[in-house]
């Protein structure tokens, strides 16, 4: 690896009701999604994609409809995983994107 190595995200490993799994950081090909999180049109299917997009990468033979079906009460921890391996600040919880899906 070159020098660039020390700029690379660390992930982290989370407890997912028993299931150890490894959430990775996000990179600069995920910033056209990182970008819909500010906007208020765009928010809820970006986190939508992100949580989808982190569960694929731990669980890559998980079909669609598996990712489409993990059930709503793991978002909190999963989306807080991700912000917190990103040292991004959260601010986001699961009412809030929920309460965007009802406004469209």
């Amino acid at each position: 690896m070159s020098r660039l190595e020390k700029f690379l995200g660390k992930p982290k490993e989370i407890d997912l009701d028993g299931e150890k799994i490894l959430i990775k950081p996000l990179t600069l090909k995920d910033m056209p999604l990182i970008l819909k999180l500010g906007k208020d049109e765009t928010t809820a299917e970006a986190v939508t994609e992100l949580v989808q997009r982190t569960l694929k990468d731990c669980f890559p033979d998980a079909t669609q409809q598996e990712l489409d079906s993990v059930s709503i009460e793991y978002f909190q921890k999963i989306i807080d995983a991700i912000m917190d391996v990103n040292n991004l600040k959260s601010g986001l919880s699961a009412e809030d994107v929920i309460k965007r899906f009802a406004k469209k």
